[in-house]
């Protein structure tokens, strides 16, 4: 589902109403949708992504030191994010 527009996100800090100018219930309702409740794999979300793995990982993975943290033993709950 989407809200009508493109809107330029790139964390989930991101979904909010002022910046989506839409109200909170209508962000969790297009989150519902859009997240399946499994948790996902680094693999299926840099498939989402277009990227490989190495990139997504170095996107979003990094630690403040530079490291990389693996995939969590359960996948990346998105949707309970």
């Amino acid at each position: 589902m989407r809200c009508g527009r493109d809107v330029p996100l790139s964390l989930l800090g991101d979904l909010k109403e002022e910046k989506l100018a839409i109200p909170d219930s209508k962000i969790w309702e297009i989150a519902d949708t859009a997240l399946h409740e499994q948790p996902y794999t680094m693999e299926e979300i840099s498939g989402i992504l277009g990227q490989s793995v190495e990139k997504t990982s170095a996107l979003y993975c990094k630690r403040r030191d530079g490291s990389i943290f693996p995939e969590p033993a359960g996948g990346f709950k998105l949707q309970q994010r």
